[in-house]
Order: C-alpha cells, then structure tokens, then sequence
C-alpha cells in the first residue's frame, strides 16, 4: 500500500476554531499549524482560565462561548474533546457509538469495524 506523506498546501486556508484547551492542542495541534503557517480564528474551553492561559501562550483570541466560537464564518473546527466528555456528550443525546483501541486513523488500523459502523449509519436513514 503505497500511502501519501504530503499534500499541497491549501491555496486560502480556512481559519480554525479550537474546541478544548488540553495538552494535546498546546503540544501537537497548535505546534502543527503553526508550522504549517495555517490561521487559528481562536479557541474555546468550558474551563474558561485554561482556554486563557493556552491563548496567551500562543498568542490567541478566547471565544466567550460555543455559539461565538461556532460562528466564525468558513471555519475549520478542530474538536480536541477528552474522550470522558465525548462519552458523556453520547450518553446524554442516546447517540449509538463503536470505541476502538486506535490512533485518528482508525479507518487504516480497524477498516472492518468502521465500515460497520458507516454501513449501520446508512440503513438507519432509509
């Protein structure tokens, strides 16, 4: 399996809007954009001093809410959401959900278990 490595770079980027403050965001997320030279619109964090201390560390526009934060026009949202939150966020909407022990690239590592998924997704609206 031949798997590219690199892509062209977009010609107008979409500016992002982070939703979370954690580690993640501060060592692998924001790091990457920068690198990457793409615009950051700002970020949310229920936990408002955390979102605080991350924004002024990289020099960043805290939204005061989630409506503001998802109201940035032609946005890119990048959801950093703790996997507890994420659960609880399924529970409290009775949403049906598949976990796998995988990296973002689940699709590469469980390509059985998330074609079920998609495959289960799609009868459900016919």
């Amino acid at each position: 399996m031949d798997l590219r490595q690199t892509w062209s770079r977009p010609t107008k980027p979409r500016p992002i809007v982070i939703i979370g403050a954690g580690g993640i965001v501060n060592d692998a997320h924001l790091p990457a954009y920068r690198l990457a030279e793409f615009p950051v619109a700002g970020l949310f964090d229920i936990d408002r001093a955390r979102a605080e201390a991350l924004a002024a560390k990289w020099g960043l526009k805290v939204f005061s809410s989630l409506e503001e934060a998802a109201a940035v026009k032609d946005a890119a949202f990048d959801l950093a959401i703790p996997p507890a939150a994420q659960r609880f966020m399924a529970k409290r909407a009775k949403a049906h959900t598949t976990e796998v022990a995988a990296s973002h690239a689940s699709y590469l590592s469980h390509p059985r278990e998330v074609t079920d998924v998609i495959l289960r997704a799609a009868r459900s609206v016919r």
